[in-house]
């Protein structure tokens, strides 16, 4: 007879593993037509995603955000 061993499954990470910076989860009104070209891509989420990172206005705002904070550092001397 042979002995079955329970298979754990969770959302666990295997150890040694970073974690994940949190996500949320956006939405927005598109035309069919859009609806039609992102349910033809492979992975509309990170086509989107690239989309806005490599945006001039997305550096913009990543550029004036680390400014801020460099801004709001105490400073050593």
């Amino acid at each position: 007879m042979k002995d079955t061993k329970e298979v754990k499954r969770g959302r666990g990470r295997p150890k040694g593993s970073r974690k994940k910076a949190p996500t949320f989860i956006r939405s927005f009104r598109v035309t069919q037509e859009l609806s039609d070209f992102c349910q033809s891509l492979d992975n509309t989420n990170e086509f989107i995603k690239n989309l806005i990172v490599n945006s001039k206005e997305y550096q913009a705002f990543i550029a004036k955000t680390a400014e801020q904070e460099n801004k709001d550092q105490p400073s050593l001397f």
